[in-house]
């Protein structure tokens, strides 16, 4: 299933900053990826307007500080 809202090449882009979490690897993407550097993490889903809202404004923020901070991205639906 694609992601609704964000940039998958955009993730890409970042080299591994933006990256899309599921239950069975959000201790690998969060826990253990905040020993290295700090990490914001979005709870979102499809039908949150919010959600779509703020989901670039976050993916943006991330790429601009180049590295000082990772973004995880967990589908609350999934």
């Amino acid at each position: 299933m694609e992601p609704i809202i964000g940039n998958p090449a955009g993730a890409e882009a970042a080299d591994g900053l933006i990256v899309d979490t599921t239950t069975q690897t959000f201790a690998r993407d969060v826990i253990e990826a905040s020993r290295e550097v700090p990490v914001i993490v979005d709870f979102w889903a499809p039908w949150c307007g919010p959600c779509k809202q703020l989901t670039p404004v976050l993916e943006n923020a991330v790429k601009a500080a180049r590295g000082a901070v990772k973004l995880v991205k967990m589908n609350i639906d999934e």
